[in-house]
């Protein structure tokens, strides 16, 4: 897969349009930043070759099974610091 996305990556959506699908999405919005919970290889003939299909926390894609190319986003690292803050968070006092 295309940059090996992962489940907890953070995407920015930098398109609403595949360069192969006619449709354009109304669940993004282009400049947001969202985050992956699956990643898998498409199946659909139209992606683009090693594109992966992102199923994004922040939208219901319930009805979509494929999800949304990863294509139209860019993965962002996040620095040491936030992973830590994360981290931090999430462990009960």
């Amino acid at each position: 897969m295309a940059e090996n996305w992962q489940a907890g990556d953070i995407a920015v959506c930098v398109s609403l349009r595949h360069p192969n699908f006619d449709e354009c999405s109304p669940l993004l919005r282009k400049g947001r930043p969202y985050t992956v919970i699956a990643a898998h290889a498409s199946n659909d003939p139209r992606a683009l070759l090693g594109e992966a299909v992102l199923i994004l926390k922040e939208c219901d894609t319930r009805h979509m099974r494929k999800g949304f190319p990863s294509s139209l986003f860019i993965k962002v690292t996040p620095s040491p610091e936030v992973i830590e803050q994360e981290r931090r968070e999430q462990v009960p006092a």
